[in-house]
């Protein structure tokens, strides 16, 4: 047992010291903004993950409701995600709508069945871009600052994780750096503006961090 626990120790020590000069310690993780504990209505665009099969499309926000449909599986032969549009949440849940393979039709690729109706899917299958440096406790500027990325965007510096709820222009999100293999992943959750919906560019928009 002791020889066991010798080459661990000293496994663990090596790996450490194979770590990438980019890694790094976050320190304390900063506070959470919580997430609501019933519906929220949105008014956004997003695009389905790459990662992952099908995505079903539920009649309701339980996985034991009606299957509607499907989002379907990434083709990496395509050069587009299937996009649609954010409409609501609930705890766990997308409500979304007018899913589109469009841009791939147009580039001349097979069409594929789309559900395109509303319907309900797990938050951990929709992705956006977030072209803002700052997240807050709440969604109101005035309130506590907890991520604040000087220059660059969230979409730069994290991976933009689960989509927890909505307000107004506001979208609470979790966000991981997996930079970081002493901690193996940092997280937080925090309310952040500037949703940009394309996956292929940025979003030519105002920056929601520059006052007036």
């Amino acid at each position: 047992m002791i020889r066991l626990a010798t080459i661990s120790v000293t496994v663990i020590g090596l790996l450490a010291a194979q770590a990438p000069a980019s890694a790094r310690r976050l320190g304390p993780l900063p506070p959470h903004a919580k997430a609501p504990t019933g519906p929220t209505q949105c008014a956004f665009g997003a695009w389905q993950r790459w990662e992952g099969g099908a995505v079903r499309v539920m009649a309701a926000p339980d996985d034991r409701s009606a299957l509607l449909g499907t989002l379907p599986v990434h083709d990496e032969k395509r050069d587009y995600p299937v996009y649609l549009d954010v409409i609501g949440t609930e705890p766990g849940w997308l409500h979304i709508a007018h899913a589109s393979d469009a841009p791939n039709d147009q580039a001349g690729h097979p069409r594929r069945e789309v559900f395109a109706g509303e319907g309900w899917v797990s938050s951990d299958t929709v992705k956006i871009g977030v072209q803002s440096a700052r997240g807050y406790l709440l969604p109101d500027a005035a309130s506590p600052r907890i991520v604040d990325l000087g220059d660059r965007w969230l979409t730069e510096v994290y991976r933009i994780g689960e989509i927890h709820g909505c307000s107004g222009d506001w979208v609470l999100l979790t966000y991981h750096d997996d930079s970081d293999v002493r901690d193996m992943m940092t997280f937080g959750t925090a309310w952040f503006r500037g949703v940009c919906a394309i996956y292929e560019t940025t979003c030519d928009m105002k920056s929601v961090d520059t006052p007036g």
